[in-house]
């Protein structure tokens, strides 16, 4: 189940990156909620799916960064087909330079055989080497 599901965000993450729409939705179970932080956007057309994928990318081009491969980090299979999944992928800037961590939790279940999202939480988090490194940091004197 875990490479199947792994495939399955990596496919969703390239589609979203290359800004297709329709391949995008065939991902997802409609209504989507979406959390940014404290802000939610409930996707239930393919209008609103389009905007969202333009404004996101578009906000990454407009700060010279870009995303990179989606890894999965954690996996939880529930009774009655729900799973949840955590990915994260790095965000570079324009040199190729990691800066920060996106973090993705997935509320996924199977529907007629097929996964689809319900729900996801987006974060940014600190990159590994920062959580390992800070405290380091802390000793200098």
């Amino acid at each position: 189940m875990r490479d199947r599901v792994e495939a399955f965000l990596v496919r969703l993450s390239e589609r979203f990156t290359e800004g297709d729409v329709d391949g995008i939705m065939d991902c997802l179970a409609m209504p989507t909620a979406v959390y940014f932080g404290a802000d939610m956007i409930m996707l239930s057309t393919r209008g609103e799916v389009a905007q969202l994928t333009a404004a996101y990318m578009g906000e990454l081009e407009a700060n010279g960064m870009s995303k990179g491969p989606l890894s999965l980090r954690e996996l939880t299979v529930l009774e009655g087909g729900k799973i949840t999944a955590v990915a994260t992928a790095r965000m570079a800037d324009a040199e190729g330079t990691a800066v920060v961590l996106s973090r993705t939790k997935y509320f996924l279940r199977e529907v007629d055989g097929c996964l689809k999202v319900e729900l996801t939480e987006h974060s940014q988090v600190a990159l590994e080497e920062d959580l390992i490194h800070a405290p380091l940091a802390n000793l200098a004197i």
